[in-house]
């Protein structure tokens, strides 16, 4: 039997996985938002629903211990689409979604794109929580600090590169008994899987891997795609701010130079192309 190492795999892909081609791509994994007409608010529980919809979709299809097994041709189309544009096959991150190898940040990855906002960064598993510090429009909830909620995402540190998954549902604990999280991962001993809440609010998890927290969108602005970071608006990306206090400033400062050009060459193409 393999034996299962959470996160044993989830590799540094430093992919800026929104806006290169944000409205057209997401409007081929999601048709059936394709509306004409003024900008809509997907707020923070509507976005949280399409989350967990889509992990729990990709998590029906997994198998395996660790579960990174699928078949592609079951597996849903528009995630595998997207992973394929942010990772095609010329790239070093393109065997860490394919069956056999598929690790915990590409689930995550999927299911925000699925629900029609990609992420901003994916860095390694146990980075997300403080590179995530310095996203507008994103929330961190420390473990203990408050209840997890579904669709956010839980992060771990320990192993090599840490653990991410999707929470599907919650029971609150009270004084006297445990509550429980559940949540949705890939490279996991299961695709759905549950942990123990304790009146604390500290979840009982594996051996060695400890519960960071909880990373929250609080809402998302536009037809499909994600407003731009503060950052990225006309003029220089202001990366110093942005990465002020982080404990990677280099990959954040790189990360975040990246991520402004491309977003505001794509702000750009979207002025120049807006009847208004």
């Amino acid at each position: 039997m393999k034996l299962f190492s959470p996160g044993s795999g989830c590799a540094l892909l430093v992919l800026l996985l929104s806006v290169l081609s944000c409205c057209s791509l997401m409007q081929a994994l999601l048709p059936q938002v394709r509306e004409q007409g003024p900008p809509t608010t997907l707020n923070g529980r509507e976005l949280a629903a399409r989350v967990v919809r889509a992990a729990t979709e990709m998590g029906k299809h997994l198998s395996g211990n660790p579960d990174t097994q699928y078949h592609p041709e079951r597996f849903p189309q528009n995630v595998q689409t997207y992973w394929n544009q942010v990772c095609p096959v010329s790239s070093d991150c393109y065997s860490l979604w394919q069956p056999g190898r598929l690790q915990c940040v590409f689930l995550v990855t999927g299911a925000y794109a699925a629900a029609g906002s990609p992420l901003p960064a994916a860095p390694n598993a146990s980075d997300f929580w403080e590179v995530y510090a310095h996203f507008p429009g994103w929330q961190r909830i420390p473990v203990g600090k408050g209840l997890p909620a579904p669709g956010d995402i839980l992060v771990w540190r320990g192993g090599t590169y840490g653990h991410v998954a999707i929470v599907r549902e919650i029971t609150r604990p009270t004084a006297s008994h445990p509550g429980k999280l559940t949540f949705i991962q890939a490279n996991g001993p299961r695709a759905f899987d549950e942990h123990s809440l304790l009146p604390s609010l500290h979840p009982v998890t594996w051996p060695g891997f400890e519960v960071l927290g909880y990373l929250r969108p609080i809402a998302q602005l536009g037809r499909i795609c994600p407003t731009p970071p503060m950052w990225s608006w006309p003029g220089r990306p202001r990366t110093r701010q942005a990465c002020e206090g982080n404990r990677f400033p280099g990959f954040c400062a790189k990360s975040t130079r990246k991520a402004a050009t491309i977003r505001w060459r794509f702000l750009r193409q979207e002025q120049q192309v807006s009847p208004n």
